[in-house]
């Protein structure tokens, strides 16, 4: 599988992304899973160790007998740390604003709102007067003719 890496627009959509807490969360699951210590508790990585935070454990290429040889060791694995590693390889290869992801979302239940909020970076890319009367009117904030990019 190959990990979903679109770029960034821009530097300030860069550290945006990079700032919440999701970003951090999939860093800290992936750096556990990668280090094989899917069902431990996590010690402190020494920097012999250490991987940049972006490392992905999908899409490094490989071919038939990688691919097997992982397989075979997620098949060593119990349930639950099996479902981690499969959960990250999940999270980094679904690709972003997918209807796919969108339905999974729904279906799972996530709450978003414990992972993003609207920043000033966000705010600063809603221009399009006819989007922002859509998102307004769609959570109650104004009447879409009245819709302002603050709302």
């Amino acid at each position: 599988m190959r990990a979903d890496r679109p770029p960034p627009h821009n530097a300030a959509i860069e550290a945006s992304v990079r700032a919440r807490p999701a970003h951090g969360r999939l860093a800290d699951e992936r750096a556990t899973v990668g280090r094989g210590r899917a069902g431990e508790a996590d010690p402190a990585p020494s920097t012999a160790e250490a991987e940049p935070p972006d490392a992905t454990l999908t899409g490094h290429g490989g071919g038939e007998r990688r691919t097997a040889e992982g397989f075979g060791r997620l098949l060593e694995l119990s349930d639950a740390p099996g479902l981690k590693v499969l959960a990250v390889i999940a999270a980094e290869a679904l690709v972003a604003g997918s209807g796919l992801a969108e339905r999974l979302g729904e279906r799972l239940q996530i709450d978003l709102r414990a992972f993003w909020q609207p920043d000033e970076t966000f705010r600063a890319l809603r221009t399009d007067k006819a989007a922002l009367g859509r998102g307004a009117a769609a959570v109650g904030a104004a009447p879409a003719s009245q819709a302002t990019g603050k709302e």
